[in-house]
């Protein structure tokens, strides 16, 4: 069971990290208007990323009281 909450806590962090990436790798154009929609879009990958981190998180704290 703990080898399986590990494992899935490794891949929710990988996810996180992954998307955490993608959230930073986000293109940030000059138009104004293009400017506003490029934070939008920014801040809902960050979102997700910080969702999997918190998940895995959950994860690692539910593995360390089972025990």
């Amino acid at each position: 069971m703990h080898d399986k909450l590990t494992l899935l806590a490794i891949v929710l962090g990988l996810v996180a990290g992954g998307l955490g990436i993608w959230a930073a790798m986000t293109e940030i154009r000059d138009n104004q208007d293009a400017f506003i929609a490029d934070l939008k879009k920014q801040g809902r990958r960050a979102s997700w990323a910080a969702i999997f981190a918190a998940a895995s998180s959950v994860v690692l704290a539910i593995e360390f009281f089972a025990k």
